[in-house]
């Protein structure tokens, strides 16, 4: 079964105040034995012209009750005093324990706190990235919406109003299907000029002529002119 060092210093801690009162009785007891001993010697002594033979019999008797009195009392102190240190040592090493425990905590706390701060750096780069390319974007996308009507009011401007009389009705991929035709003849023609041939919208000519030239297949010059390629 383990034992924890804490409660290895309790039970040592808590039986310490019972082993005190034993060896002092045992003490006491010793003393009032060798002051028996003494006693005895003393009267012997005041007999000694009775009985010298006895009295120096009783007086060895004392001399060695308390030599093991007080190797006794010794012995007991010496024990109690090596159980007082091993009281020390684990109270020392609980001690230890836990500033080392405690230490790792707050390094462990501290590390915490700097990967945060790391952490909520890189997020409001990110953010700030982020903001700026949608600012930008949002710029471009302003810009070339304000290009693209730019383009249609100077093209509304060149298309004369009376050759546009009437507007094909048909849908948007047959109109690509008749532009694409018209640009195959190897003409240059211009929006006004889709629009007058096939008699279509302004605003779907130059929609179907844009996807045409991300699809590669037509080029649009300086003056708004597109090629077959």
């Amino acid at each position: 079964m383990n034992v924890s060092i804490d409660e290895m210093v309790k039970r040592h801690l808590d039986t310490l105040p019972k082993w005190l009162p034993v060896i002092l009785d045992e003490m006491d007891g010793n003393i009032q034995a060798a002051i028996g001993a003494a006693q005895k010697a003393e009267q012997a002594a005041d007999a000694a012209s009775k009985a010298s033979n006895e009295a120096g019999r009783r007086a060895k008797e004392a001399g060695l009750a308390g030599v093991k009195a007080a190797d006794t009392a010794t012995r007991s102190a010496a024990a109690s005093a090596a159980k007082a240190e091993e009281v020390g040592r684990l109270a020392r090493l609980a001690a230890e324990e836990a500033g080392q425990k405690a230490e790792e905590a707050d390094k462990a706390a501290k590390k915490a706190v700097e990967e945060f701060k790391k952490a909520a750096t890189l997020a409001a780069i990110r953010a700030e990235k982020a903001s700026n390319k949608a600012v930008k974007a949002s710029e471009e996308g302003l810009k070339r919406i304000e290009s693209l009507e730019k383009r249609l009011n100077s093209l509304e401007e060149s298309v004369p109003r009376e050759t546009v009389v009437v507007i094909s009705e048909i849908s948007r991929e047959e109109a690509k299907t008749e532009i694409v035709r018209l640009f195959k003849a190897g003409k240059v023609l211009y929006y006004s000029d889709i629009v007058r041939e096939l008699r279509l919208d302004l605003e779907l000519v130059v929609d179907i002529c844009e996807e045409l030239q991300k699809q590669g297949e037509i080029t649009v010059d300086a003056r708004v002119s597109q090629s077959w390629r």
